[in-house]
């Protein structure tokens, strides 16, 4: 089928070949077919035959529409193919039920396998009965063992009695033997001596026993290295600690100097009774010190602490009270000057200590120096 532009040249040229259409027809018909532009005088025969052309035009439109219809038929040939989507959709649907199917096989597995858990529990449970009956054997073999344990324990009691009784008679045979060493010391040792009463009385004793046992046992030796701590204030008789007195007691000295507060200490080791301890600190007023307290560790009512100050020194004393001794309860005793300061650290080094030490045995030992 010939398209509109095809029949329009076709139409052209059959009227352009009409030699008996007038000139003005063949103008109008042109004109009406747009091949040609033009203005023309139309009359009612013009009209007529424009009329008719007319209908030839729309039996061309017609065959155009007849061209839409096919178009319209490949549109629903696309709607068949949508269709077929559709179908397999449905495919997918029962797929979807074989699966649905194929769990409930699983289900009756599970359901299956339960029945062996159960079955399992089973033997479990006759595994915890055993297992019980294993327990109750131990505890049977737990209870004789107890049982067994406390027949030990009461022979480990009555041998723990009998240890302490034993402890006890071995108590008073060291102290029997202490005794005796004691007193075998007195006779064997230069350094020993029985204690006495009387302390005045015991030091002049003391030194003269010393100096025999000193000359009976050693020929022609009169060293008095060693003396006889005698044990002050009690009236008992006692066994007596002999100790040197060849070795110097060890003096330390410590400080701390800080805003507003400082401290200097000297310590002293104690070897021997000391029969005389005398310790001064001077302390400088520099920095602004003055006096805030002091302290000591010398057993109650030993020693005597004092101070006093003036306009560029602050000095701390600490002297044996009169017929008192210092005996070695302790390793050591120290002796402490406090001080206030104000902001500004305070130098030590101006600071000086001066101790003097005499023993029982009569030997004196004196320190000086700066902190």
């Amino acid at each position: 089928m010939e398209d509109s532009s095809t029949a329009k040249v076709t139409l052209v040229k059959k009227i352009q070949q009409r030699s008996s259409y007038p000139a003005y027809v063949k103008q109008v018909c042109l004109l009406d077919l747009g091949t040609i532009s033009m203005t023309t005088t139309t009359d009612t025969t013009v009209t007529s035959t424009t009329m008719s052309t007319s209908t030839s035009s729309t039996s061309t439109s017609s065959t155009t529409s007849t061209s839409s219809t096919t178009t319209t038929t490949t549109s629903s040939s696309t709607t068949t193919t949508t269709t077929s989507s559709s179908t397999t959709t449905t495919t997918t649907s029962t797929s979807t039920t074989t699966t649905t199917t194929s769990s409930s096989s699983t289900t009756t597995t599970t359901s299956s396998s339960t029945t062996t858990t159960t079955t399992s529990s089973s033997t479990t449970t006759t595994t915890t009965s055993s297992s019980t009956t294993t327990t109750t054997t131990s505890s049977s073999t737990t209870t004789t063992t107890t049982s067994s344990s406390s027949t030990t324990t009461t022979t480990s009691s009555s041998t723990t009695t009998t240890t302490t009784s034993s402890s006890s008679t071995t108590t008073t045979t060291s102290s029997s033997t202490t005794t005796t060493t004691t007193s075998s010391s007195s006779t064997t040792t230069t350094t020993s001596s029985s204690a006495t009463t009387d302390t005045t009385s015991t030091t002049s004793a003391s030194t003269t026993t010393v100096s025999t046992s000193t000359t009976s046992t050693t020929t022609g030796t009169t060293s008095t290295t060693s003396a006889t701590t005698t044990t002050a204030s009690t009236s008992t008789t006692s066994t007596t600690t002999t100790t040197s007195t060849t070795a110097t007691p060890i003096l330390t000295i410590a400080t701390s100097t800080g805003p507003w507060y400082g401290y200097e200490r000297v310590t002293i080791s104690c070897l021997a009774t000391w029969t005389n301890v005398t310790i001064q600190i001077i302390t400088k007023k520099a920095g602004g010190a003055t006096y805030h307290d002091s302290y000591n560790t010398f057993p109650g009512g030993t020693v005597n602490p004092s101070h006093s100050s003036d306009t560029t020194q602050i000095i701390y004393t600490w002297n044996i009270v009169s017929g008192q001794n210092v005996n070695c309860w302790s390793a050591s005793y120290s002796a402490t000057a406090e001080f206030d300061l104000g902001a500004t650290l305070k130098t030590t080094s101006d600071d000086t200590y001066a101790v003097t030490i005499t023993t029982i045995a009569g030997v004196t030992s004196t320190y000086t120096g700066n902190f």
